[in-house]
């Protein structure tokens, strides 16, 4: 899980991307974990209204709905195709020790 050791949710989120399941919304986002800039991980917000851009709160806290844990140095965009049915969440990757290429990969984690 991102923990409070992996990520301030204060240095914000990044490459949010707006996706519908099964008539449920979710905001996908990227933690970002320094002022670099450097996304982490992926974590799915539940929409419970999207008229006026209100995500699920527990006591005004953010509830994530799914977190899918970094890997590699860097994590860009995360999205969800509904009809990739055996993909689960997408998500790119770059290792800081190899030639600069993104790969996307599938995560296997379902909204």
């Amino acid at each position: 899980m991102l923990t409070q050791l992996h990520f301030n949710p204060r240095n914000g989120y990044s490459a949010s991307e707006l996706v519908s399941v099964r008539g449920q919304d979710y905001l996908l986002v990227n933690p970002v974990i320094s002022k670099s800039n450097l996304q982490r991980g992926c974590v799915a917000f539940k929409i419970t209204d999207l008229d006026n851009a209100v995500i699920e709160r527990d006591a005004g806290v953010p509830v994530a709905s799914l977190v899918v844990e970094p890997h590699g140095d860097f994590n860009g965009a995360c999205g969800y195709i509904q009809e990739l049915t055996g993909s689960g969440i997408l998500i790119s990757e770059a290792f800081a020790d190899e030639t600069p290429i993104f790969r996307l990969f599938s995560t296997d984690r379902r909204l």
